[in-house]
């Protein structure tokens, strides 16, 4: 019997819409959207670091501004947090699952994720179903990452998932789903 309903955040319970940000950025850096594709994946290896949470935002933002040759004056923190966050809009059909899960009696429904602190607080901020959630485990706060096994099992632990059989992860790329069910 499933006790336990464990959801992802990005592209599960909330869009990420990274074409907007995409096109906001290259707006504001003056690249062509394949410009800005090549000089964004050079940050993959910075974005892990930061949603693991090795980095803090504005350590963060300042690397961003380094790589991109701009300055606080140019790009200020306030505009960079509504391009990085204002990615993030609501699933109406997701709400509506979780709302359903959330009404049945006796099952848990947590959220685990990849995820930044400016990720992670928006949509806590704005999105109350997440708010309703029975636990949460982000990746910035615990150092893990999925796929890994390890972050898998901290999840059992904080979600208090007595067997992994009564549980169910809800996530959007096949191998983080998969590692779950090994983890």
């Amino acid at each position: 019997m499933i006790e336990t309903v464990i959801f992802d955040l990005g592209n599960v319970l909330v869009d990420v819409r990274t074409d907007t940000l995409q096109r906001q950025l290259a707006a504001r850096l003056e690249l062509s959207e394949q410009q800005l594709q090549s000089r964004l994946a050079a940050l993959l290896p910075l974005m892990e670091s930061y949603e693991r949470g090795r980095l803090n935002g504005v350590a963060f933002y300042q690397r961003v501004l380094s790589h991109f040759d701009l300055t606080q004056e140019a790009y200020p923190f306030a505009e960079y947090r509504e391009h990085w966050c204002g990615a993030l809009v609501p699933s109406p059909p997701m709400e509506a699952l979780f709302e359903e899960v959330l009404a049945v009696v006796r099952v848990r429904v947590c959220v685990l994720s990849n995820t930044n602190a400016l990720h992670w607080m928006y949509p806590a901020e704005r999105f109350p179903l997440v708010q309703r959630a029975w636990a949460t485990l982000v990746s910035y706060e615990g150092g893990l990452f999925k796929p890994e096994a390890a972050i898998y099992r901290l999840a059992l632990e904080r979600f208090v998932v007595k067997a992994p059989d009564t549980a169910v992860v809800l996530g959007d790329r096949p191998g983080d789903v998969e590692a779950a069910s090994h983890g």
